[in-house]
């Protein structure tokens, strides 16, 4: 028996680690859990993202352990995947 996992939501549907993505892995059928990773910012608030670094998945620049939250914040984590996407923001804790 299998279990199948949605790895940091459902990154083919809508962005990775963003509400979209994690709701896409809800509505899946057959999918029961959801993998993500959580990272802590400058000022040692939690915010779900894989990378260390924010350029690979938002419109940021820097390594996320520099850069304070509420600049993370303001970030799009969707404008890289579509324009349907470009207000999401990453999933924060």
């Amino acid at each position: 028996m299998f279990t199948i996992y949605g790895h940091r939501g459902l990154p083919s549907k809508a962005p990775e680690n963003t509400l979209a993505s994690f709701k896409e892995a809800a509505s899946t059928r057959g999918l029961k859990w959801v993998e993500l990773d959580v990272a802590i910012t400058k000022d040692e608030q939690l915010i779900i993202v894989h990378d260390d670094f924010l350029e690979r998945t938002t419109n940021h620049k820097g390594e996320i352990t520099q850069v304070a939250y509420d600049q993370i914040k303001s970030a799009s984590a969707g404008s890289w995947h579509s324009t349907e996407f470009e207000n999401e923001k990453d999933s924060y804790i």
